[in-house]
Order: C-alpha cells, then sequence, then structure tokens
C-alpha cells in the first residue's frame, strides 16, 4: 500500500493501490482486545459517519513503510497551514 504514496503528489489527490491484503488486520483484531471509538481521532475533526476500531496492541511496520507515511503526513500537514 505504502509503495503509491509517492504518486500523491498534493493534498487531496489519489493514487491506485494493488491489491490489498486484510488478513493481518483481521487476526489482529480478532485476537486481541479491540474498542470502538465514535468520536474523532483526526485533525481537524472529521467524525460523520466514521466508526473508529482501537487494539489494545500495536500492529507492526517496517521502518521504510513508516518513514513513507511519515514524511507523507508532515507534507499534508505543511500545506494545511499556510501564513498568508
Amino acid at each position: 500500500m505504502f509503495e503509491s504514496l509517492p504518486d500523491i503528489a498534493s493534498t487531496g489527490a489519489k493514487a491506485v493501490t494493488g491489491e490489498l491484503e486484510f488478513q493481518v488486520l483481521t487476526s489482529h483484531f480478532t485476537h486481541l482486545k479491540d474498542f470502538q471509538d465514535t468520536d474523532s481521532l483526526t485533525t481537524p475533526c472529521c467524525i460523520e459517519g466514521v466508526d473508529w476500531y482501537l487494539s489494545d496492541a500495536a500492529l507492526s511496520c517496517d521502518m521504510k513503510g513508516y518513514s513513507t507515511v511519515k514524511k507523507r503526513r508532515n507534507d499534508i500537514q505543511r500545506a494545511r497551514y499556510t501564513l498568508g
């Protein structure tokens, strides 16, 4: 999934991913304690019709994937806050 992030040139842009495999995620929530939250977990708030499912244990992510997501997130945060 993260391989497509560099294709997203700006906030609101879209990219096509390959086939997504949800087995790890499904297994994670099947075998661990999970919580449901209907409040917003995003900034700015975005809660219309979104149910968040949280786990009491973290999923693993390799450093390359983490770095890619972190960089993209920082780029989007900077684009959102302009001084003029």
